[in-house]
Order: C-alpha cells, then sequence, then structure tokens
C-alpha cells in the first residue's frame, strides 16, 4: 500500500505469505470469501473463492456400500473430500476490477519467504505436534520433518523452494498457473490416489473467479452491514442476526452490556445458526424466517448478562434442522485491510481443518 497499491492488492500479498508461514490454515489449495467496500462509489462487492465438489460427486459420496456414514478420520486425510481450490481465482478476479498494481507484483515477499525460509511460529509447532490425523499423514510428517529426523519446533527456519515454483506460475498466469497445465494435472493424480480417492478430473477444474450476484445487506442501527450473499453461504447470517436481535433487546432494556459467549473464543449461541446451513441448490434454507423481526423479538428476550443454556431457534416454516457436530480445529483465518483512499477488504480464507487433506502437492497442501 506504500506504493499506491489498493487494499485488494495488499489481500494477494497476504494470502500468499500467509499460505507459506500457517500452511495449516491458508494455502492455494484452499477458499475463501471477500467482501470488498469501493470508498468513492459505496458500492460493496462480494467475490466467491469457496471449494466446489467434483461432478462425479453423489449424495452417497461418505457412505460406505452398506449405506453407513464413513468416519471423519477415514475422509479428511483423502481425494474424497477435496473441493476444486477457489481462493486464487476469486483473489484474481477481484484484483482486477480493484487492484491498482501490476498481478505479478503481488507475490515477491512470499516467494522471498519460501526461498530463504521462514520462522516457525509456536502456533504452527503446535499444529505440527498435533494429535489431529492431519497431522500425522504422509505428506505432513515429510513436510514437517527436519533432515535430523525431529519435527520443526518454534525458532526453526523452515524453507519451501516448491511454492516458490507455484507463486512463480500464479504470478505468471493467474488461477490458470495453479488450475491447468503440469499443476492441475498432478492435483488430479494425487487425488485419485488411495486411500478415500476423489471422482476428480481434470475437466472440473475451473481457474474463472466467481462474483456473488449480490452481497447480503441488512441495515442495524445506524450502520449497514454486507456479507457474502447467504444464497450461497447461509452461515454468515449469523453475526448479522446477532446485531439485528441485540438492536430489539437494547430499546428494551437500558445498561444492556451485550452477550456473553458460551465459552471463550466461541460466538453466543443466540447468533449461531448452523443447524439450517447447506447447499441452496439442494436443500431449502429459511433465509428470511431466521431475519423476520417476529422471530428476532423472540430470540432477544433470551439474551442475557450472563451465558446460560440456549438451543437454536426454530422458526415458522423451517425444514427439520440437521445436528451441529462441527469440531473448531482452528484451520480458518480471518483478516480485514483497509487502504488509505478508505476502501476496505473483508476475508475469510481456509483449508478446512489443519492441513486440509494432509496431501501435499507443488509445495501446497490440499483442503478438505
Amino acid at each position: 500500500m506504500k506504493a499506491g497499491g489498493s487494499a485488494v492488492d495488499a489481500a494477494v500479498a497476504i494470502q500468499t505469505v500467509l499460505g507459506l508461514v500457517e500452511p495449516q490454515k491458508f494455502r492455494p489449495g484452499g477458499g475463501a470469501f471477500l467482501v470488498y467496500y469501493d470508498a468513492k462509489t459505496h458500492q460493496v462487492a462480494a467475490y466467491d473463492g469457496r471449494e466446489i465438489a467434483p461432478m462425479g460427486a453423489t449424495k452417497n459420496l461418505f457412505f460406505d456400500d452398506d449405506g453407513k456414514p464413513l468416519r471423519f478420520s477415514d475422509v479428511v486425510l483423502g481425494g474424497r473430500s477435496t473441493g476444486v481450490p477457489g481462493a486464487i481465482a476469486m483473489l484474481e478476479l477481484a484484483q482486477k476490477q480493484h487492484g491498482r498494481l501490476p498481478w505479478v507484483s503481488r507475490f515477491k515477499q512470499a516467494h522471498d519467504l519460501a526461498t530463504k525460509g521462514f520462522v516457525v511460529s509456536p502456533r504452527l509447532a503446535r499444529m505440527i505436534q498435533s494429535s489431529a490425523p492431519q497431522a500425522s499423514a504422509p505428506d505432513v510428517v515429510r513436510y514437517c520433518t527436519k533432515p535430523d529426523g525431529t519435527r520443526y519446533a518454534a525458532g526453526d527456519i523452515l524453507r519451501n523452494p516448491a511454492y516458490a515454483g507455484t507463486l512463480n506460475r500464479i504470478a505468471a498466469s493467474g488461477a490458470a498457473g495453479l488450475l491447468t497445465g503440469s499443476v492441475a494435472v498432478g492435483m488430479v493424480e494425487r487425488l485419485r490416489q488411495t486411500p478415500s480417492p476423489s471422482s476428480r478430473t481434470l475437466a472440473d477444474l475451473s481457474p474463472t473467479g466467481r462474483m456473488l450476484d449480490q452481497p447480503f445487506a441488512v441495515r442495524t442501527r445506524s450502520h449497514r452491514l454486507h456479507a457474502a450473499s447467504p444464497v450461497r453461504r447461509p452461515w454468515v447470517t449469523g453475526s448479522v442476526k446477532n446485531s439485528r436481535a441485540d438492536r430489539y433487546r437494547a430499546s428494551q432494556r437500558e445498561g444492556f452490556s451485550g452477550l456473553v459467549p458460551v465459552r471463550p473464543g466461541q460466538p453466543p449461541r443466540l447468533c449461531r445458526s448452523r443447524r439450517y446451513v447447506g447447499d441452496p441448490t439442494f436443500v431449502r434454507v429459511p433465509i428470511k424466517r431466521m431475519l423476520a423481526p417476529d422471530y428476532l423479538r423472540w430470540r432477544a428476550q433470551l439474551i442475557g448478562n450472563e451465558a446460560g443454556k440456549v438451543t437454536f431457534g426454530t422458526s415458522v416454516g423451517a425444514p427439520n434442522p440437521g445436528v451441529d457436530a462441527t469440531a473448531e480445529p482452528g484451520g480458518t483465518s480471518h483478516f480485514v485491510i483497509v487502504d488509505a483512499r478508505g476502501n476496505a477488504v473483508s476475508m475469510t480464507s481456509t483449508v478446512e481443518s489443519l492441513f486440509g487433506s494432509g496431501r501435499m502437492l507443488d509445495g501446497f497442501f490440499l483442503n478438505n
């Protein structure tokens, strides 16, 4: 940004550096969402870089031959769980529309760190020593083990020249450098290997970024909140709904201090709606009802100054909810950038749980 770049230019640099130094969360092999605010036009745009399942996926993808669900540990490490990486294609599209510097110039920092090496952080060291199944995957063990046979520890220098080579291809050709050519061929071959092979083919790999038709927006108090469209990913409405419920409750009781999380680091359950999360192409997600004033007033009545036992809400006309059994292994990160012109980027990026599927290709881990 000191060189005149925009918030989106900075996002590209941040994503590629974090993809190197936090391989357990970021990578070119993962997915992302990005919301961009243009200070000059006051317009908000949203970009969808979420991973996509292969065309060969069926409703039985995660079931065995007897129709029983496969264990998480059995599928997380295989190609079956991996979607087409979307983060780089998303960033390329956003940078074409809102960047101010050449695309190729955004990769120098990450390239230098990959070539010369970076200092392993305490967090990465903990992930390397984790008991999660991905940490014991052969590719993870190989990458995280020093020549003397010991695992990398905090303070060690870790080099990844293969990642620098991947960045060279992305810098020269954009997302096509990742999702076409030799890298794409290698990705498909790696994903189709046992155990738990994928049905992925080269026809599944698309380097084209996607914009959401309309960012989701809701006015609360004196602000207008924007997020990636709930039509594509309805879980973003959780915090929005919390803000709206807060507004109703605050108007009823003076001195309301806010919500207390159920446990440290977790959002209050009143604003969580993961029981109704799903791909609207296949399931009905009750977005309008979950944001309806009468429903929010009812939920707002449950807000107190102390955390209590509160279950998920049930709105009129809502379908039967699924069971929220999602673990929180900390494999996702979020960052916000505001440049000197007032343009802003809000971006979430992930390879899902730590080290993604545990499979590595050309210096980066694939998502799960």
